[in-house]
């Protein structure tokens, strides 16, 4: 710089860009700072090189300024050193730095974004807050690039948003917590939230109280804020069957402040916390809560629940006994279920009174707990409540009746199948198969009573016993006119597995009902590959019924073998049909002959060629097939395959009345050339007169000289078509070899052919030989 300094304000004034730049080199600190200023007011894009310089300048203000203009400027090359800038100690600077990033707007948010993934601790606070001062549009990307499950670092973005902590940001913490498929986002979305505090509350709230919503990791993050307004939902969920809920909503209350009292509340507070001695302390207030949590599922929490009340004392069991008296229903039942999870004996009397309570719920209690407390004096109180006017007491008392293993079990069980609510014949069912095979009898003379429901239930169990006795008393009912008795015997049928049920099975597919079809399919699928060809026939040619094929798909595995071996049928149809079961199941072919016998079925012949040399059988059973197609195609692809063993069944096929058939075997002989030639002159010398045209003809377009003597001996042969057929393949062969002509119809004589042979070609007989030709005479 010369002598004197520049004047910033004349400089700014003639728009001096320039000399503005240069000034930021000047050795005053005031002139570098308004220097600064007025390339920033002037908005001076080329001024960028040399702010970024002054950007790193000694004095605070210079970088404040610098700072500042390079805000105003927003040259996108700016941003990144203005980022890096933060890193300085100076608040004005770091303050200054924030604002310019947000006068440069849009351009800074992915190269802040760029940054904040890979800063940390206070270098990603500030780039945090640089990003929260961009505003909405900042706001809008980092929330596209949270959901986009490709993003990197996405839990260092979530920050932003808990750093922001409005309702909208509450609601994008949450919506990651529930919906998030990684646990890293997740975490980090509830300790968030955790972060947040009173602040989230409410919406914590709104949403632990949804039906729908993850109870316990809403408790999870509540009990850690503790706040007041959650008391009433952790005193309300404190009383849950889970334990680890009950835990959590009491170290919620804690951290709220609250503190129990002596009352029921304050019991499952201490249960929650799992203090049992507080709990003998507090007495006979504590048992109707224990009773609840000897249900447990944690044997700990049971057996410590079991011994607390026992150490409440007798005193305990009376209260409860005593509680069976209580006018409020509620109170009644819970004492009935704890007096049976006790083993109590000395309540038998006081629960067998119970089971003419007015509360069907308190009666099934009383039944359940005289179960479970297995003393004989028990066993005439649970029989009186098979007689019940509630489905679901005569239902527990059926169960506790089989338990007991009382004689009378079968002649009280049997009526019970025409109980008119299910739930209580399957009950029945469900017995009966503990009594076993002998309750046969009076389950055959059930299936013979004019109740459908008993009818019904009784085929049921005897499908379920598995006793094959049943089979033909069972097919005697499928003629049932109700189809729930029809439906329930089929289904019988099929546990049992028996063959002699086949032919009833399979008429049942064609059932006037829907749901006694769909029974005999799955009874059919149960029986397995013994009933596959049954089922085959249901679906030849025209035939679609639609069980059949369920059965066939519900097999699978079981049903495979039988369906392969189908695959060779001599039936067209039944091949096409296996081949769409195979598809329905799955199964893919495999490069054996299976797989070939696929490909030819489905009429897919060049992938069944692929194959090669396994393909040949498959081929060669299709060439007896009744379907002419099939036949022609099966002779083309063996040409391809050029296998020895086809040629004899080629050769065969010569003799097939269609001559397109024919055709086709003619051209893949002659594709196998020598190999063909012995098989194909043995057939014509063996008189295969049918395929005598045929066999010629394809000799002479293999061209084997081997052909020639056999085909000379057969010219004077008395057949007429023979001669012909002869003669043409010799011709074509080029094997005459004879300058002798026949003078009626001028042909080429073979040499073999003397006086009296007929010419081949006009069938008229030769004359005597004269010199080079042959006379012929009408």
């Amino acid at each position: 710089m010369g002598l004197f300094e520049p004047n910033v304000e004349k400089l700014k004034a003639k728009r001096n860009s320039k000399a503005l730049i240069k000034a930021l080199e000047s050795k005053s600190t005031e002139v570098q700072i308004k220097a600064a200023r007025a390339l920033g007011d002037l908005y001076v894009k080329t001024a960028v090189d040399a702010l970024l310089v002054a950007l790193t300048d000694w004095n605070d203000d210079v970088q404040i300024a610098a700072a500042e203009a390079l805000g105003k400027i927003g040259k996108e090359k700016a941003i990144k050193p203005l980022i890096y800038a933060l890193k300085e100690k100076n608040p004005r600077l770091k303050k200054t730095i924030i604002f310019a990033l947000g006068e440069i707007g849009f351009d800074a948010i992915q190269p802040l974004i760029e940054l904040l993934n890979e800063s940390e601790g206070k270098m990603q606070e500030h780039v945090i807050n640089a990003i929260i001062e961009l505003g909405e549009s900042a706001r809008k990307s980092i929330k596209l690039k949270l959901f986009d499950h490709k993003t990197e670092n996405r839990p260092t973005l979530l920050k932003v948003f808990a750093k922001i902590g409005d309702k909208e940001s509450i609601d994008i913490l949450l919506d990651i917590l529930n919906t998030d498929p990684e646990y890293d986002m997740q975490k980090a979305a509830a300790q968030h939230l955790v972060d947040l505090g009173e602040a989230a509350v409410p919406k914590l709230l709104e949403t632990a109280m949804h039906p729908d919503s993850d109870l316990q990791l809403m408790l999870v993050i509540l009990s850690q804020i503790g706040d007041k307004r959650c008391r009433e939902f952790f005193i309300e969920n404190m009383q849950s069957s889970n334990a680890r809920i009950r835990m959590m909503c009491a170290n919620g209350l804690d951290k709220s402040g609250w503190r129990p009292r002596k009352n029921e509340i304050g019991v499952w507070y201490l249960i929650a916390k799992q203090q049992w001695p507080k709990l003998v302390d507090l007495g006979p207030v504590s048992i109707t809560p224990l009773g609840k949590v000897i249900d447990d599922k944690d044997d700990t929490i049971r057996n410590a629940a079991l011994e607390t009340i026992a150490r409440v004392g007798q005193k305990g069991s009376d209260i409860l006994i005593e509680s069976l008296n209580d006018k409020h229903a509620e109170s009644r039942l819970q004492a009935a279920a704890a007096l049976g999870k006790l083993y109590e004996r000395n309540a038998i009397p006081a629960l067998s009174k119970c089971l003419s309570d007015v509360d069907a719920r308190v009666r099934r209690a009383a039944v359940e707990s005289l179960g479970k407390i297995e003393d004989e004096e028990c066993i005439n109180p649970i029989i009186m409540a098979l007689k019940d006017d509630d489905a679901n007491v005569r239902k527990t008392a059926i169960r506790y009746v089989s338990h007991f293993n009382d004689p009378r079990a079968l002649e009280l069980f049997i009526p019970m199948l025409g109980d008119p609510v299910p739930v209580v014949s399957q009950e029945v069912v469900k017995a009966l198969l503990i009594v076993g095979s002998s309750a046969f009898d009076a389950l055959v003379d059930a299936l013979e009573t004019s109740n459908t429901i008993t009818k019904r239930y009784a085929a049921t169990t005897l499908g379920l016993i598995k006793d094959i006795r049943a089979v033909p008393p069972l097919i005697a009912q499928l003629s049932n006119n109700n189809w729930v008795v029809r439906r329930a015997v089929v289904a019988a049928l099929g546990e049992l597995d028996d063959k002699r049920a086949l032919t009833a099975l399979l008429s049942m597919l064609e059932d006037g009902r829907d749901e006694v079809a769909l029974a005999a399919s799955k009874a059919l699928a149960n029986i397995g590959a013994p009933a596959v060809s049954g089922l085959l026939s249901y679906l030849i040619g025209r035939k679609k019924n639609q069980y059949a094929i369920l059965a066939l798909k519900d097999m699978k595995s079981e049903s495979i073998k039988p369906l392969l071996n189908s695959l060779r049928h001599d039936n067209t149809q039944v091949r096409s049909t296996v081949v769409k079961v195979l598809d329905l199941i799955d199964w893919k072919p495999a490069k054996d002959e299976q797989g070939a016998a696929y490909w030819i079925a489905k009429q897919e012949w060049d992938k069944s060629v692929e194959i090669g040399e396994q393909a040949v059988e498959p081929l060669i059973d299709v060439l007896t097939t009744d379907e002419m197609w099939h036949r022609k195609a099966a002779a083309e692809n063996l040409g391809k395959l050029k296998d020895d063993k086809a040629v004899d069944y080629l050769i065969q096929t010569l003799s097939d009345k269609y001559w397109n058939v024919r055709e086709a075997s003619m051209r893949s002989l002659v594709k196998m050339g020598r190999k063909a030639v012995e098989p194909l002159i043995n057939a014509m010398l063996t008189g295969n007169k049918n395929a005598f045209e045929s066999i010629t003809a394809t000799l002479a377009n293999i061209g084997d000289k081997r052909a020639v003597q056999p085909l000379e001996y057969v010219l004077k042969d008395n057949r007429q078509f023979v001669r012909q057929a002869a003669v043409k393949a010799l011709e074509k062969m080029d094997a005459i070899n004879s300058n002798r002509r026949c003078q009626s119809c001028g042909k080429p004589v073979h040499k073999s052919l003397n006086q009296g042979d007929y010419c081949p070609f006009c069938n008229v007989r030769l004359t005597a030989k004269t010199k080079d030709e042959e006379v012929s005479v009408a």
